[in-house]
């Protein structure tokens, strides 16, 4: 698949390029890849992270749909496969951060787990009991910061997806939190 054109200034051959669907109508060799990101002003202000993010995977991922298939499919096929394509490498992006995001916070806790570990006798036992405490904390932790990040960029690209993920967050943190925190009587 590439984009047809036709270079007057060369010859009136149809010539082929790399498609890139930001920059259909510039001349063979002067095709801009841009990696500027496309966060509003105030994203970038505000979420550098994101910026800087956004700006490597644009440089890593090009716009440019270099295709070529042996068989006979129509474009509309050969575009839904692409689609799939790109839709099954983001949720494997997203599910691989959400596993970094827990593994990162559990390692945060592995020197205390260590320490703990070497009290003699109990030490063994009192550290895999605070390694399964800190699992159960960097999963929730982790989960809620995941979809707090994921909201604030869908706000962005995914308005109503978006509001409703940060409504739910919030409904979660309020949940967790719930309590009066005081002693209970149980006589």
């Amino acid at each position: 698949m590439a984009q047809q054109i036709v270079n007057h200034k060369k010859s009136d051959r149809p010539t082929f390029r790399a498609w890139n669907p930001n920059d259909e109508h510039a001349e063979v060799g002067r095709e801009k890849r841009t990696t500027e990101s496309e966060c509003p002003t105030w994203c970038i202000i505000t979420c550098m992270c994101c910026y800087c993010v956004e700006k490597c995977f644009k440089s890593v991922f090009k716009e440019e749909i270099n295709v070529l298939q042996h068989d006979d499919a129509s474009s509309e096929e050969i575009f839904d496969k692409m689609a799939k394509g790109n839709k099954g490498t983001t949720t494997c992006i997203r599910w691989c951060a959400w596993f970094l995001n827990i593994f990162g916070h559990y390692l945060l806790f592995t020197p205390i787990i260590k320490l703990i570990a070497w009290i003699p006798l109990l030490g063994a036992l009192l550290s895999n009991i605070i390694a399964f405490a800190c699992l159960i904390f960097s999963i929730v932790w982790a989960s809620m910061l995941h979809c707090i990040v994921l909201a604030v960029a869908w706000i962005v690209y995914r308005p109503m997806y978006g509001a409703l993920m940060l409504l739910a967050v919030f409904i979660g943190i309020i949940a967790m939190s719930y309590g009066d925190g005081g002693t209970y009587d149980i006589t």
